[in-house]
């Protein structure tokens, strides 16, 4: 052999100087494990670490706050999901159908059926000053419909769920 790592690919035997870094897709697939298990608290954590570090580690990529959104909008976590989506921006990530679907995911499991509209209309939907008369009768027509989905939703009973 002319390395000394084992047959398992242990890395921990004499010779070996130290062990590898986690690189991004290390971090990312923690994140994706402690998000299949709930622990959205978990996944605020590692991303957190991957942000603070100044050692040379990998920041957070795209892919890092999507998995991150989506572990959160499947908790119900509207803030934490509006607060992902100003550090994705921020961080050069523009927020995309998936970043804004884990957000409407979020308000969908909190039945804040409002804020969902209000994100639908000012970020999925934003009104368009160059789209031709009947763009803007569509995108009216399909806000319209949604909202009375919502609404029939809401009044169905549909319960919120309060997150702290």
């Amino acid at each position: 052999k002319t390395d000394s790592r084992s047959e398992n690919g242990d890395n921990s035997g004499s010779g070996s100087k130290s062990s590898p870094l986690p690189n991004v897709i290390t971090y990312n697939t923690a994140m994706s494990a402690a998000g299949k298990s709930g622990q959205w608290e978990s996944v605020l954590e590692i991303l957190n670490q991957m942000e603070s570090r100044e050692d040379g580690a990998p920041q957070p990529n795209f892919l890092s706050y999507c998995t991150a959104l989506g572990v959160c909008g499947n908790a119900g976590r509207v803030a934490e999901c509006e607060g992902l989506i100003k550090r994705m921006a921020s961080k050069g990530h523009k927020p995309n159908a998936i970043a804004y679907g884990a957000l409407l995911r979020a308000c969908a499991e909190t039945g804040d059926f409002e804020r969902a509209i209000q994100v639908l209309e000012t970020e999925v939907l934003p009104p368009n000053p160059s789209t031709s008369k009947g763009g803007t009768q569509l995108r009216g027509d399909v806000l319209a419909g949604i909202k009375a989905a919502m609404r029939a939703c809401a009044v169905a009973g549909q319960p919120k769920r309060a997150h702290a």
